[in-house]
C-alpha cells in the first residue's frame, strides 16, 4: 500500500506538470529593467534605493552609483501589468504603473527615476530610454545624458519663471517664447513674432509688451517673410 500511494502522488506530479506547460495562463514572460536613480532636483545618483514589487516584496536596491537590474516576473495571459516602487529615507516615495500589450516572450527596459528630495520643490520623475538596449551600468550611463539634459533645462526654465510673467528668456545662451503650458526654442533672441497678427515685434522685446499668462496660443510659422513666429493672446 506504501509503494502504491507513492506511485500514485508521483503521477499526480507529472500530471500537473504537463498541465502547467500547457497551460496558457502559467507562461512566464519576465520583464529585466534596469537604470538609474537621481535626485530630481540635483541629478545626482541614489544609493540604496529599495525597489518593491505592488505586493512589497522586494526587486532589488540601487548600488552607489544609483544603478540598478531587477527582473518582473509575469504568469498571467494576455497584456502586462505591474507596478514597482522606489523607497528612501528623505525622499518622496516614487510609483511606477505600466499596462503593456501582449507581448511575448522576455522583454528588456532601460528606465530612470528622479525621486523628490523631502526638502525639494522639484517633483519625481521616470523617463524610459529609447536608444539601443543593452545590459549593463555603461550603457545605462550613456543613455542618460539625454534625460539630464533634458532635464537640467527644464530645472532651469522652472527657476526661470519664477517670481514674473516674462515670455521671451535667455537660457543657456539659448532663446525661448514660453507660455504657462509649453514653449518654444527661437532661431535667436531677435527673431520677428506676430502679435494677433496686428503687431511685428523682436522676440527680446515681448516682456515689455505681453504677460505670459495672457497667451492663448504660440506657434512657428513656415514661408512668411514678416515674420518667424505667432502668438494668440488676450
Amino acid at each position: 500500500m506504501v509503494y502504491k500511494s507513492i506511485s500514485v502522488i508521483l503521477l499526480t506530479i507529472i500530471i500537473s506538470t504537463i498541465t502547467f506547460a500547457k497551460n496558457p495562463l502559467m507562461e512566464q514572460r519576465i520583464i529585466h529593467l534596469s537604470g538609474l536613480v537621481v535626485d530630481s532636483r540635483t541629478l545626482q545618483p541614489i544609493d540604496s534605493v529599495i525597489i518593491s514589487d505592488e505586493n512589497g516584496n522586494r526587486l532589488g536596491a540601487t548600488d552607489k552609483a544609483g544603478y540598478y537590474e531587477v527582473k518582473i516576473k509575469n504568469i498571467d495571459k494576455g497584456s502586462i501589468k505591474f507596478q514597482i516602487e522606489l523607497k528612501k529615507d528623505g525622499f518622496v516615495s516614487f510609483r511606477q504603473r505600466e499596462n503593456w500589450g501582449d507581448l511575448k516572450g522576455d522583454t528588456r527596459l532601460v528606465l530612470y527615476f528622479g525621486l523628490k528630495s523631502s526638502v525639494s520643490d522639484v517633483a519625481g520623475f521616470s523617463e524610459f530610454y529609447s536608444g539601443k538596449l543593452n545590459n549593463g551600468y555603461k550603457n545605462v550611463l550613456e543613455g542618460f545624458s539625454e534625460v539630464k539634459n533634458k532635464k537640467s533645462f527644464e530645472n532651469a526654465l522652472k527657476a526661470a519663471k519664477e517670481n514674473n510673467e516674462n515670455v521671451f528668456f535667455n537660457i543657456a545662451g539659448m532663446a525661448f517664447i514660453v507660455s504657462d503650458t509649453g514653449w518654444i526654442k527661437l532661431y535667436s533672441e531677435t527673431d520677428a513674432i506676430s502679435i494677433n497678427g496686428k503687431k511685428i515685434v523682436k522676440a527680446n522685446m515681448l516682456n515689455n509688451i505681453l504677460k505670459r499668462s495672457s497667451i492663448k496660443k504660440m506657434t512657428p510659422v513656415n514661408g512668411n517673410n514678416q515674420y518667424n513666429f505667432y502668438i494668440e493672446a488676450n
